[in-house]
């Protein structure tokens, strides 16, 4: 009876892998029109606030041309939605990735109302926010839903690790896009309630934690650039405005000059974050066809190998030190082809070994996203709390109980039973 040859599964392995990284830039594509997207958007929303903000009286031109920016970006998602191959893409939980996507497409048809009711002023400017962050929202869960499905195809610390900074730092700009929209909408008014307050001061901490995170994993070259923006005269522009936010309420002289100094600060940052996330999506698919043309080349010295070896007998010597292959050193005295082919295999596998604390570490940094956003979800359920409230909540506790957030994050989703 014929046998399985292990050097047929070998192959295969690298086959996977290639199809796994050419699956992967395909996708990296995807998020890349897609964060330029969220970009737009984000711009639309802040300028919305803005001329709500002030009954029509500023910012309307702007507006007009932020949004012909914003439908040219819609245009490109939509060419990249139709280019992905559904039969040929594979995706682990691809029925979750294509309803975010289906999600997503739904309320992008939604915005020309809202731009309708922007220009009759039926919109509060805290309306609007909620609007257009939906739309946003539901762009992020297709990077994120990427971001998750690549992780568990790709086995690349270097990929996960520059996929994990890239989510995590879209996710700080879009907090940092609502923090434009509210600051613009508060200073355009003219005042800032306690609860407008506790909003703003919510925003900042979440982006810090996003942003701690991109630190973490991000390449030099970003840091560096990060490092740069953190010290720049918008930075130093927007903490004196967010203090004034914070600590002048409702002083009329807000009402005059500082909505334009706030949207041109926050506008000068986002857009350097901007940059700083487009040189992580380029980092992101260099790496990504380095190591495509690395496996590729991987795969063509293991065939040349596997076909210089001779063919052996069942019972032959190649077949006992293949079996003995993971206990066995590199150089077992033997016959060279087997001695190759152990070579091929335990280089495979010392290679995944080496590989698997940095996905791991990769991998957590997502999941602990996945709990977060659960454990909050049941709180905003069994408690009618916000998303913000229960952040607040989560965040107590955890001060209270001396134990890390995710912790207990962690454990409101284990006794998930018990809300019932």
């Amino acid at each position: 009876m014929e046998r399985s040859n292990a050097a047929d599964y070998l192959l295969r392995a690298r086959y996977c892998e290639i199809k796994g990284l050419e699956n992967f830039l395909v996708l990296s594509d995807l998020v890349s029109t897609t964060s330029s997207l969220i970009h737009e958007l984000q711009r639309e929303r802040g300028a919305s606030n803005l001329v709500l903000g002030s009954a029509g009286a500023r910012y309307v031109p702007e507006l007009t041309a932020l949004r012909a920016m914003a439908d040219q970006q819609v245009q490109a998602f939509e060419t990249v939605l139709k280019s992905l191959d559904q039969d040929h893409l594979q995706i682990p939980s691809a029925s979750r990735f294509f309803s975010h996507i289906a999600y997503a497409v739904h309320l992008l048809s939604a915005v020309d109302q809202m731009r309708r009711q922007v220009d009759n002023n039926e919109l509060t400017t805290v309306d609007c926010t909620d609007l257009y962050s939906a739309v946003v929202q539901s762009l992020l869960n297709i990077v994120f839903e990427t971001a998750d499905s690549a992780l568990n195809a790709v086995i690349s610390p270097a990929l996960s690790r520059a996929l994990v900074a890239i989510f995590n730092f879209i996710q700080g700009k879009e907090l940092s896009g609502q923090e434009r929209a509210s600051g613009a909408a508060g200073f355009a008014a003219g005042q800032f309630s306690n609860k407008h307050v506790a909003h703003l001061a919510h925003l900042i901490e979440a982006q810090e934690r996003c942003f701690e995170i991109f630190r973490e994993f991000a390449d030099n070259a970003s840091l560096t650039d990060w490092n740069t923006l953190s010290t720049a005269p918008c930075m130093i522009e927007i903490n004196e405005l967010r203090h004034y936010a914070c600590t002048q309420g409702n002083n009329p002289i807000l009402n005059s000059t500082y909505a334009e100094r706030w949207f041109t600060a926050q506008t000068l940052r986002i857009d350097a974050m901007k940059e700083i996330e487009n040189s992580l999506h380029k980092n992101l698919a260099t790496r990504c066809k380095e190591k495509l043309e690395e496996a590729r080349e991987g795969l063509d010295i293991n065939k040349m190998v596997i076909e210089s070896l001779p063919q052996h007998g069942t019972g032959s010597e190649e077949s006992f030190l293949l079996v003995r292959a993971s206990i066995l050193p590199a150089q077992t005295p033997g016959s060279n082809s087997g001695r190759s082919l152990i070579e091929l295999l335990q280089s495979q596998s010392r290679r995944l070994q080496s590989m698997q604390g940095e996905l791991d570490s990769a991998r957590s940094a997502l999941e602990e996203r996945k709990v977060m956003d659960r454990a909050k979800l049941l709180l905003m359920k069994h408690r009618a709390l916000t998303e913000e409230q229960a952040h607040r909540l989560l965040r107590e506790m955890a001060m209270n109980q001396s134990r890390r957030l995710i912790d207990i994050a962690r454990a409101l989703c284990d006794s998930e039973s018990n809300w019932r």
